[in-house]
């Protein structure tokens, strides 16, 4: 079947029923692989859902590619639809290593680019921050334990989503740009919908200062999909991630905190906490 014969819709939020419980049995490591993920971001990836054989989500890159992303695992996945699909699609992607073999029977050229992989920590290095490559983290969260002792932390929920948004806003006018300002804000809106957990940090019981929000992406991974912090208290970001990851200790084995874009100061940040994996995502074609 063509791709010009298929039912392509744009991607909504009534597409979650559908998606969602594909994502959970393929227990993908790679960001994109959530339901969330793809909705908050699918103005800039143009997202649309093609019903086949199987359901693929069409998309572009930051590159300007376009691209195709498999819903199923790779060994269910029919190969003469999938060369009908790349007629006039750039690749498939984002395909994960561990899928690679399965791929390359399908007779299959594989690329990547470095600034989509995701970064990948074991939650026990997140929460600990030890040995003397994270003294720098180690340090600045000491500070920030120690000029605002009396600090709380709550779960984000429709009472103090507000304060989490004020975070957001004061983000937002420190970086000077845009970002990923609007999904963020989005996300807060939606953050029971689209099943989002995280905590919200105050530097005592009235004023916020930083925030996280993400999900289980699967049984060993959660994935932060935003951390914000107010960069005049210092020491925000590691307090965000340790506190996150003692909350998910005993849970899940590592934290993806997804890709840098090909930014370098986003890549400085990610790489300052000594990543345990990086992952590629593989771009695939015929």
């Amino acid at each position: 079947m063509r791709l010009d014969s298929m039912r392509i819709e744009p991607l909504t939020l009534l597409h979650q029923e559908i998606l969602s419980p594909r994502f959970s049995e393929m227990q993908a490591n790679l960001s994109e692989y959530s339901f969330a993920n793809l909705y908050l971001f699918r103005n800039e990836h143009l997202y649309e859902v093609i019903f086949g054989e199987d359901i693929y989500i069409k998309g572009k890159t930051r590159d300007h590619f376009t691209y195709l992303m498999p819903t199923s695992l790779p060994q269910k996945i029919c190969c003469g639809e999938i060369k009908n699909l790349l007629e006039g699609i750039d690749f498939l992607f984002p395909i994960q290593e561990d899928w690679l073999e399965e791929l390359k029977s399908k007779s299959l050229e594989i690329a990547s680019v470095s600034g989509d992989s995701d970064y990948l920590y074991t939650v026990e290095k997140l929460d600990k921050l030890p040995g003397r490559q994270l003294s720098s983290r180690r340090n600045l969260l000491k500070q920030f334990n120690e000029h605002y002792p009396e600090h709380t932390v709550k779960p984000i929920d429709r009472s103090n989503a507000v304060d989490a948004l004020t975070v957001l806003e004061q983000w937002k006018e420190q970086v000077g740009v845009e970002g990923d300002y609007a999904n963020c804000k989005e996300a807060l809106e939606l953050i029971e919908r689209l099943k989002l957990t995280g905590y919200i940090t105050y530097a005592n019981s009235k004023t916020p200062v930083g925030f996280t929000l993400g999900e289980p992406l699967n049984e060993k991974t959660f994935v932060v999909h935003f951390a914000k912090g107010v960069q005049n208290y210092k020491g925000i970001y590691p307090f965000l991630y340790s506190h996150l990851a003692e909350s998910l200790e005993g849970q899940f084995e590592w934290m993806n905190l997804e890709q840098d874009l090909g930014i370098p100061t986003l890549a400085q940040a990610k790489q300052a906490y000594e990543p345990d994996k990086i992952l590629p995502k593989l771009r695939v074609s015929c």
